[in-house]
């Protein structure tokens, strides 16, 4: 419990000596020194940025001795402390001021003020002091050109705010029903790229956001050797981590994820068309040996498996069709590659896809299908478990989005695009510029962000903020901006759960300086 003191003389009203214990009337008993205590307002709330100030209020009747202040209730990490005092007439002030650190605990606290003076009733007076909840944004475990070179947040569609991190770890506490963090990486190359991540204040409270979620630990690279593949067939190896492509029989190296258990991926298929015709899957791999050993994809293999088979049938037919499967494993969902496959569709909207078979699967593996079609192209994404008849169905198909360039300013974009309710999940603006160097911005937003069904995303002026360096901005030259603009439309769930139904629809372009 903090306990803050202040004692100052206060000065008696009339012709009274200081030192008396209280005042007397000529022909009657001595009056009892009173007080009261208010302070305004009743509530503030504080952070790690934000410091907030109450005015507490002693009216004093009959009290000519000095008068202490003591503030109890403070919670851990919240720090009060209690200003000059001023005196006038009957009434006397004091400023009050209430800071919050990291450390403290969100949540809302009522304080207690108490006045004392010699011969006098203790008054009190209370106020709540509300922590603000911290977004907590991570780049612990990240590669040195994944951690951010430069961090700022942003309250509603308020100024743009640099942060800074301790240990790669960054917080900010919003206020705003929508609200959102920037972040500049610079790759291996020298070249940066500045992110926004913009969602709603719920959105970005719900929990600590790991910018390098499973990186902790350092991937572990397995050598394996591979056999069974003729000149037209390749195959896809996966553990847990980005898949290695082999077109030839031979020695590969594939980097594993964070855990120190992986099941080991692999499929192989022909170039045309791409189906793959030998599934292998072996488990509980200990990624510390370092050897896969020999990878067998030879029809008739001991390890290798017969692709099942089903049928998945769209809303439309689509000018050309590519479907890509994946298959997720484990409890950390790793996705592997299977294949996909790019076809004419204009002739039927039934095609076949293919997996693992009902009888090697585990409760935790799951396949996850994308179908995707051009002209414009839109993506329609299912999550199951068992190859099975599927009916999936493209969104609708929306307008085509206004993307200007602010000519008054540095390179900034603004994509206008009406978006209809298959895509109302979040969208994604993209740009870059190549000459003279080449520089990006890719702008992630939530629905909830952008509040309406017609989405504007504009990159804020980023030179009014402290810290920024104007060697991130995509500049005049070359030939112009390249830009990507995405909307997206999720269902409940997630890869690794039922009832996933995602759908996307994506434009290209490029502005002309």
């Amino acid at each position: 419990m903090a306990r803050l003191h202040l004692a100052v003389p206060v000065i008696a009203l009339g012709l009274i000596a200081l030192g008396c214990s209280a005042p007397t009337e000529p022909n009657g008993p001595a009056k009892t020194p009173v007080l009261v205590v208010t302070v305004d307002p009743g509530e503030v709330t504080v952070s790690p940025t934000r410091v907030a100030t109450f005015t507490a209020q002693i009216t004093r009747t009959d009290a000519p001795g000095a008068v202490a202040l003591e503030v109890t209730d403070a919670p851990a990490g919240v720090t009060v402390s209690v200003g000059e005092m001023v005196t006038n007439g009957i009434l006397t002030t004091a400023p009050i001021t209430v800071s919050g650190d990291a450390s403290a605990s969100s949540g809302l606290y009522v304080l207690t003020l108490s006045a004392t003076t010699p011969g006098a009733i203790p008054a009190t007076g209370q106020f709540r002091v509300r922590v603000a909840p911290l977004v907590r944004v991570s780049f612990v475990g990240c590669a040195t050109d994944a951690k951010a070179l430069w961090f700022a947040s942003q309250d509603g569609s308020g100024t743009v705010t640099q942060v800074n991190g301790i240990n790669d770890v960054y917080t900010f506490a919003p206020e705003q029903d929508h609200a959102g963090f920037y972040y500049t990486t610079v790759n291996g190359s020298g070249e940066p790229t500045v992110h926004g991540v913009l969602q709603s204040r719920t959105e970005l409270l719900a929990a600590p956001i790991s910018m390098c979620e499973g990186n902790a630990a350092t991937p572990a690279s397995l050598t394996g050797t591979v056999t069974g593949l003729n000149s037209l067939e390749h195959v896809n190896v996966s553990l847990g981590g980005d898949p290695v492509r082999r077109t030839s029989d031979g020695q590969f190296q594939v980097k594993s994820g964070p855990e120190q258990v992986h099941d080991v991926v692999a499929s192989k298929q022909g170039f045309l068309p791409s189906t793959p015709n030998r599934l292998l899957l072996r488990r509980d791999v200990p990624v510390a040996t370092g050897d896969l050993g020999l990878l067998n994809m030879h029809t008739g293999g001991p390890e290798t498996l017969v692709p099942q088979s089903s049928v998945v049938t769209l809303n439309e037919t689509p000018d050309f069709l590519t479907r890509e499967m994946k298959f997720h494993t484990g409890a950390g969902c790793h996705a592997a590659k299977l294949y996909d496959y790019t076809s004419n569709a204009s002739h039927s909207t039934s095609k076949t896809f293919w997996g693992f078979p009902a009888a090697a699967l585990r409760p935790t593996d799951w396949h996850v299908l994308t179908a995707s079609g051009f002209f414009p192209r839109r993506s329609v994404t299912v999550a199951f478990q068992q190859v099975q008849p599927l009916a999936v169905s493209f969104g609708a198909v929306p307008n085509e989005p206004v993307v200007t360039r602010l000519e008054d300013e540095w390179d900034r974009l603004r994509a206008v695009v009406d978006v209809p309710a298959d895509y109302r999940s979040r969208a994604r603006l993209w740009y870059s510029s190549y000459l003279p160097n080449p520089r990006q911005v890719e702008i992630d937003a939530s629905h909830a962000w952008l509040a309406a069904n017609g989405y504007t995303l504009t990159t804020p002026d980023f030179r009014l903020a402290a810290g920024w360096n104007a060697a991130w901005e995509p500049t005049p030259g070359g030939f112009g901006l390249d830009w990507t603009l995405s909307i997206t439309g999720e269902a409940p769930g997630g890869l690794c759960q039922a009832g996933l139904r995602s759908r996307s629809a994506d434009w290209y372009g490029s502005i002309p300086y």
